[in-house]
């Protein structure tokens, strides 16, 4: 079973229950805003360790998972969101989030993208020695997400181009169809996007030009692609952006490639540069599991739905504004301690800075610095203009209370290095050529004791032991 590291970010506007539903686990009724970021399980030999789960619906009944290291979606279902599982939720440990419900489709784990290099197919084989972390850089890498008005915009690099990705779903007239709407920069070389999953049974039916469903003829750049298992219909896939007749690539734009292909038990699509330099495009993917009866609904969703919005500007535009309410600072910034009789003695810094002795500590040094980092002189300054940085004084190491270097004549007595007293009496032990110099070897009920320890207390007086020790088997060690 792979094993990941569960660590969770927080977006802003989400919470996995409904606001009226309260659970009573702090956890589960946390609003966690557009998406949730942790190591999500789809299923054991399929986990998302870098996840990104998005709710598509304002209560999160359908949602699709991104992964960030892999640049894979690697499932999309209807159901609870996620199972808030793990230590930073419920507490357990060795466990993870998990999607709560059943998937309508997934990706394989391993990359989602991969490079089409000279007349070799891809494979998608993982280059990475271990499956975990991000890809090599030249592969592809994530580099960030914005909640935006319509959907949540991901952003990645293949190679040298730049992708953007939205996913959304359309889930009406018992139709519910997933959309990945892409807009790619810099195409300069040719590389596929896994899609989704599918059986070695299950095979595919083309309509490369539009001839074969009547409903997308003469309609530009609008393709399907159904798949069957044991002659059913069970799923199509719509392309929106697969000009093959009026060629954008001679025309400098990247372009969707017009067919489906199959790589490595994954449906696949190819983004294709222009015939010279880079590019850039706009395409939409439309998919649903569905049967035959489905299909003419589909084929309207494929020929009213444009190429996508525009996820450049999206990016540009960053996220809305969550919350109306404005946090204003005011007053003066000044260093304040109380003690025991709840006195509160108010500190003026003057130019130079000033000392404060707080209880236990020796004392620090504080100052007032610029929001710039520039050092203040006096206070009281603008609350909003500086802050308070507590430097603590620079204290010489301690000096060494006693030390042996067990070096001199056999002895039952050692003399400390420190103060040249014979403190360290032995009982039991033998002498041996050490490390360098001499050595001693205790056999389990030899031991040595210092008489001069009685003054510490190792309970409330810190303090450093060091020495060349090698163990052959378990024991203690120093013990008072």
């Amino acid at each position: 079973m792979p094993s990941c590291l569960a660590v969770a970010f927080i977006g802003l506007a989400f919470s996995p229950v409904g606001p009226d539903e309260p659970t009573g686990n702090p956890w589960q009724d946390m609003d966690y805003g557009p998406f949730l970021s942790a190591a999500i399980e789809v299923d054991p030999d399929n986990i998302a360790c870098k996840g990104v789960a998005i709710p598509l619906v304002a209560d999160g009944s359908i949602a699709a998972l991104f992964d960030t290291a892999e640049l894979r979606w690697a499932a999309g279902w209807e159901g609870d969101f996620v199972e808030l599982r793990g230590i930073v939720y419920d507490g357990p440990h060795g466990t993870w989030p998990r999607i709560d419900g059943e998937p309508a489709w997934v990706n394989p784990a391993g990359p989602g993208v991969d490079l089409v290099s000279g007349e070799s197919p891809s494979d998608f084989e993982d280059p990475r020695d271990v499956p975990y972390g991000p890809l090599p850089k030249a592969l592809g890498r994530f580099e960030g997400l914005v909640p935006g008005e319509d959907g949540v915009v991901l952003r990645y690099t293949v190679g040298d181009a730049t992708v953007l990705e939205r996913m959304t779903v359309d889930d009406r007239d018992d139709l519910q169809v997933w959309s990945r709407e892409i807009e790619v920069a810099d195409v300069g070389a040719p590389f596929d996007l896994s899609i989704l999953g599918i059986d070695d049974d299950t095979t595919l039916r083309d309509d490369h030009r539009g001839g074969r469903f009547e409903s997308l003829s003469g309609l530009e750049g609008r393709r399907c692609t159904v798949l069957e298992r044991d002659g059913e219909v069970i799923a199509a896939i719509g392309r929106i952006g697969a000009d093959m007749d009026a060629d954008p690539r001679a025309a400098g734009k990247a372009s969707l490639f017009g067919g489906m292909d199959v790589r490595s038990g994954r449906l696949t699509a190819r983004v294709m540069p222009p015939f010279m330099g880079a590019g850039d495009g706009r395409f939409r993917l439309l998919f649903a599991e569905l049967d035959e009866s489905q299909l003419p609904a589909f084929l309207d969703r494929i020929a009213t739905a444009d190429r996508g919005g525009d996820l450049e500007a999206a990016w540009a535009a960053g996220s809305p504004r969550r919350w109306n309410e404005s946090i204003e600072l005011a007053g003066e910034l000044d260093v304040r301690f109380g003690d025991d009789d709840d006195s509160i003695q108010a500190l003026t810094l003057a130019p130079g800075g000033a000392r404060i002795t707080i209880a236990g500590d020796d004392g620090a040094l504080p100052r007032l610095v610029g929001h710039d980092g520039t050092a203040l002189g006096a206070g009281p300054v603008a609350l909003d203009e500086a802050f308070v940085v507590f430097e603590q004084p620079r204290r010489p190491a301690p000096a060494a209370i006693a030390g042996w270097n067990f070096d001199e004549d056999p002895s039952p007595r050692m003399r400390n290095t420190v103060d040249g007293a014979g403190d360290l009496r032995l009982q039991g032990v033998t002498w041996r050529r050490g490390v360098r110099g001499r050595s001693l070897d205790f056999d389990g009920t030899a031991r040595a004791t210092w008489s001069g320890a009685g003054s510490i207390d190792p309970a409330t007086t810190p303090f450093t032991i060091s020495a060349w020790i090698h163990t052959t088997k378990d024991g203690t060690i120093a013990a008072r």
